[in-house]
């Protein structure tokens, strides 16, 4: 994830489901959790999470350098001259081109990985810190489930010996199809871009508003939410993954690591949607992502 980690949702996914034909409840403040690092902290502590990313790391990282040269090439100076209309010169009229070209790279990189490069790999992370967090039954609603080893008397009975090789085959595709109404939508989004000093931020938050809820497509199809139900979920809310989608793209402005963002960022939605388990059962919001279940 990034640096942001929003807090818990404030409905349960039942009450998400029946909002879909019913009016809005009233909403039920809950408890926040601790809003650090948490994604990149997280996959720091646990090494065993860097193994579904190694095989596509050096393809993703060729990738993103790719995409944010020929941005650069081709389109920096481009924007220059045209900031020039608005009377905007000198280096503010360079930093803020190329603000705008790392914006644009952000998205695209972001788009291009997480459909056609990564998505498996960042499936796998997302589950397997979902088992780390003690979230079985959840991931084995998506997935079949390899029983872990055990140890008995000093010795491991036959089976997976972490989270990662627990994850079996698919059961339900947990994939997003690539949407041409997406595309459209970045193109009439990307003037924003010109507009002179806050463009490239209003982009970011526009695009942050469509990406934030992708981070969760796979959480609420494991949950069961029909088409019509995860557009009510995720519109009631909207500024929560707004914020999430935002701060994760703001991240993936920086040159390589970009790419790194991609996977942190399943870390971090894997470890808000074991938050919003722990509230639906009642339990408390656990602050401390330290305390989980090793496996």
């Amino acid at each position: 994830m990034s640096f942001y980690h929003p807090p818990p949702c404030l409905h349960t996914i039942e009450a998400a489901a029946a909002a879909a034909t019913a009016e809005p409840e009233t909403e039920t403040e809950t408890e926040t959790a601790n809003p650090r690092p948490q994604g990149i902290y997280y996959l720091l502590r646990h090494p065993v999470l860097f193994r579904p990313l190694r095989q596509r790391l050096p393809l993703a990282l060729l990738i993103s350098t790719v995409i944010i040269t020929l941005l650069f090439v081709f389109t920096y100076l481009p924007q220059v001259a045209f900031l020039a209309l608005f009377k905007i010169h000198g280096p503010l009229a360079f930093l803020h081109a190329a603000l705008a070209v790392l914006s644009e790279s952000a998205t695209i990189i972001s788009f291009v990985l997480e459909t056609f490069v990564i998505e498996e790999q960042v499936v796998d992370i997302f589950d397997a810190t979902l088992l780390l967090k003690s979230e079985d039954a959840l991931v084995a609603r998506g997935r079949i489930l390899l029983p872990a080893a055990v140890e008995e008397n000093g010795a491991h009975t036959p089976g997976a010996r972490d989270a990662v090789q627990r994850l079996g085959e698919f059961t339900k595709s947990p994939f997003t199809r690539f949407s041409c109404w997406d595309v459209c939508v970045w193109l009439l989004e990307l003037p924003l871009n010109f507009l002179p000093l806050v463009g490239p931020w209003l982009f970011i938050a526009l695009q942050g508003l469509s990406s934030g809820p992708l981070a969760h497509y796979h959480y609420v199809l494991l949950v069961g939410l029909k088409k019509k139900e995860r557009r009510v979920y995720f519109r009631r809310r909207r500024l929560e993954y707004m914020g999430f989608g935002t701060v994760c793209l703001l991240l993936q402005t920086f040159p390589i690591l970009s790419t790194l963002v991609c996977f942190t960022n399943a870390v971090g939605a894997a470890l808000w949607a074991a938050q919003v388990e722990r509230v639906k059962r009642g339990e408390p919001v656990d602050r401390y992502i330290e305390r989980e279940a090793e496996g």
